[in-house]
């Protein structure tokens, strides 16, 4: 993958401010609700800026980057002034409810290209001068959209697929959900997943990782049509004063002023890890307190949710959920009186938390994932307080047991994706459980409570969790680095920040420009290497495979 990381390099290029037409710039995403795509989004508009303001666009002198975003009508939290921040942009909007999350039938793929067009015309966006930036098209949430793209591309739009999640990665759920619809519209039923990575000159790939461009790159797209096109950063407003926020918290959650404070700022859905945060909690000691910000919201995560904030709440007086929504104390509050940010998560499309504390001029503390955060790395941010497994004795598990319910697991997953799982899969899979400790975020979510009941119910099992995870101790007594922190601020600042986004952004659309589309969209030929890469048993967790129930 060499050429794949040199081009990754820099990001850095002459744009498209250098003689050629006006480009028209079309956003598309399923909402525009407050998340994390969502905040994606409105970090391009504000990198678009930046690289206005250096003469990377538009290549019209006096003019603005006409941006179109087309959505599906929901718009919680969106900041519509956004606009008077961006004078080199003509910022319009266009709600077409067959874009947002679709139930199964309710559109064909006709009546959708039908009104995406419609509203292009509309604009007065044509194929010649435009480019489709699409988000997460494939990722299960609208059965007809990744059909209404490959034919798109092939009514000559020039098109940027945005991989933020894939399909593969574990949702067999949403996989099943696409196979029914892209079969019912007329795709092969064995080979319907090449049409979600569509083919051509003119259809390009934007991914968040150097993973994630390896996995595109295996399956036979061409390297030359992957961008590397990491989240933007932004620095925040300035938060509450520490010492005013402190006591806010204090107040409002009872701690004592000598308290330990880790917020964990994510929705708690299961790869969160949640079960991972308490027992972290737990083992801190009674001084030991963390912070969860959001509630789990969709079906299938709900029961998790309520799984961990019932058990938090008999067994630990200091693990908190739901901390956002609470009106005595917002989240900026919360971010300021925290003494470190905390993740646990055990899988990440990009991986915001490991950036965002720095900018928010605190120390990251908490679970590594190497497939994400060595790009991290090799930008030159310095992760150190971060651990590759929280180690549990395999005496207090069912080993035979919980092994026989590893496999029924995973074989359903592999089996769903229509993956034959080779017998070096199985032995790494068997792996898992085989050593003298298991990870703790290998475990699902009733044998992490198991853990979290005897770690409270036996002083001299804790004592061994601890000797086995010394890192914690060390975490606890020993204070965030200051320097750390504001070194890490400025590289995430200057790697990742606006400007830089921006200029990578005119360098991807300046390739888009530069190609004639002149030939049919083709389906991706190699597209069962996709989940053959993803669905390998390392990357595995019981907390993403079968649902839990309660």
């Amino acid at each position: 993958m060499k050429e794949l990381s040199e081009r990754f390099g820099s990001g850095i290029g002459s744009g498209l401010g250098s003689g050629q037409e006006l480009m028209k710039l079309v956003f598309v995403h399923y909402h525009l609700n407050r998340g994390g795509v969502t905040r994606v989004l409105e970090g391009h508009l504000r990198g678009l800026q930046r690289a206005c303001d250096l003469g990377l666009l538009p290549a019209a002198p006096h003019s603005r980057l006409p941006v179109l975003i087309l959505y599906g009508g929901r718009a919680e939290g969106w900041p519509w002034d956004i606009g008077d921040s961006l004078p080199s942009l003509a910022v319009t909007y266009k709600a077409l409810p067959c874009l947002d999350y679709e139930q199964e039938g309710v559109y064909t793929p006709e009546v959708v290209i039908s009104a995406v067009e419609e509203a292009l015309r509309e604009a007065g966006f044509l194929p010649a001068e435009t480019i489709l930036h699409v988000h997460n098209h494939s990722i299960g949430k609208n059965v007809v959209l990744p059909e209404v793209i490959f034919r798109l591309a092939g009514r000559g739009w020039r098109i940027l697929l945005q991989i933020h999640d894939f399909v593969e990665d574990f949702r067999p759920d949403n996989f099943r959900y696409l196979a029914a619809g892209m079969v019912r519209w007329g795709s092969d039923p064995v080979a319907w997943q090449g049409k979600l990575y569509p083919q051509a000159v003119h259809v390009h790939y934007a991914v968040l990782t150097s993973a994630a461009a390896s996995v595109l790159a295996k399956s036979g797209v061409p390297t030359e049509r992957i961008h590397f096109l990491p989240n933007p950063i932004g620095a925040v407003a300035r938060l509450p004063a520490r010492p005013e926020a402190r006591k806010k918290v204090e107040d409002l959650l009872g701690l004592d002023a000598g308290s330990r404070y880790w917020l964990y700022p994510v929705r708690a859905i299961r790869r969160k890890n949640v079960g991972e945060a308490v027992l972290l909690a737990v083992l801190g000691g009674p001084k030991m307190h963390v912070g969860i910000s959001l509630p789990a919201t969709s079906a299938g995560e709900l029961p998790a949710y309520h799984f961990w904030k019932s058990l938090a709440r008999d067994l630990s007086h200091n693990v908190w959920f739901d901390l956002a929504l609470y009106s005595q104390a917002n989240f900026a509050t919360h971010l300021a009186a925290a003494d470190r940010i905390l993740t646990t998560s055990v899988a990440e499309g990009f991986g915001l938390s490991f950036l965002e504390a720095w900018v928010h001029d605190q120390e990251l503390v908490g679970r590594d994932l190497p497939e994400v955060v060595e790009d991290f790395r090799r930008l030159g941010v310095r992760l150190q307080r971060l651990y590759r497994e929280v180690k549990v004795p395999a005496s207090a598990l069912e080993v035979a047991s919980l092994r026989e319910y590893l496999r029924d697991c995973y074989r359903e997953v592999v089996n769903a994706y229509g993956v034959n799982a080779c017998k070096s899969w199985w032995e790494q899979l068997d792996e898992k459980v085989s050593g003298e400790t298991i990870d703790f975020g290998d475990l699902e979510e009733r044998d992490q409570a198991r853990i979290l009941e005897k770690v409270l119910a036996d002083k001299s099992f804790r004592g061994r969790m601890l000797q086995e995870n010394s890192w914690l101790e060390d975490w606890l007594e020993n204070p965030p680095d200051p320097d750390l922190i504001a070194a890490n601020k400025r590289c995430v600042l200057e790697s990742l920040g606006f400007e830089a986004i921006g200029r990578r952004l005119a360098d991807i659309y300046e390739a888009l420009m530069k190609v004639t589309p002149n030939e049919e969209p083709a389906p991706l030929a190699q597209f069962h290497v996709v989940a053959e890469q993803l669905l390998k048993p390392e990357r595995f967790r019981l907390i993403r495979g079968r649902r839990l129930q309660v």
